[in-house]
């Protein structure tokens, strides 16, 4: 994400200089049939300006926004070939998490982070918060937000919860063990591409 941010970031520099480089046909003279000419030259020079005066802003930022970006794997020494245990592990995202619980629990996304108290759709955004805690860096307030923007004890309370009945409960057990495989199987062509 970051070298995609990157060469977004490299592609507008370009596209800065040359705006910079060519001056509008307006101010050079040239006049298109049936337009008038302007009357001041500098008017559309000083729209020029105020436009490379915002997309500079615009480039300040997104370069803040890239190096504000969390970075998702580790960094491998490039002095030695990788180990198989140095290759960094795909880590999925919350996005991830929720789309495999609503396949195995038959709910919709917007079920999960809906309002709705009916226990099967209370119950697989329990799961989906638990495994996105287990799987994710992200952090409850994290979590939350990206569960219908709640409170961060919501979240504490969904992966206290299942923490609690996966060691009581044996079914559920084996059941999210299938599903954290199954999440686990589907980031390996990510990660070995």
């Amino acid at each position: 994400m970051g070298s995609y941010l990157d060469s977004l970031a490299a592609a507008h520099r370009r596209r800065l200089a040359r705006m910079k480089d060519v001056a509008p046909a307006s101010s050079r003279g040239a006049v298109k049939a049936g337009r008038a000419t302007p009357t001041s030259g500098s008017a559309p020079r000083d729209d020029m300006a105020t436009i490379v005066a915002r997309l500079g802003v615009v480039e300040a930022r997104l370069a803040t926004l890239v190096h504000s970006l969390p970075l998702r794997e580790a960094k491998i020494s490039r002095s030695a070939p990788p180990r198989l245990q140095d290759v960094p592990q795909a880590r999925p995202l919350v996005s991830d998490v929720k789309r495999a619980v609503c396949r195995d629990h038959a709910v919709s996304l917007l079920d999960l982070e809906g309002l709705s108290r009916f226990p099967a759709i209370v119950r697989a955004r329990q799961i989906a918060m638990y495994l996105s805690r287990q799987f994710t860096l992200d952090s409850y307030p994290e979590i939350a937000r990206q569960f219908g923007d709640r409170e961060h004890t919501t979240a504490l309370h969904a992966c206290n919860r299942i923490k609690r009945l996966r060691a009581t409960d044996a079914e559920l057990d084996r059941r999210l063990a299938a599903l954290e495989t199954r999440i686990r199987a589907e980031l390996r062509p990510l990660a070995e591409s």
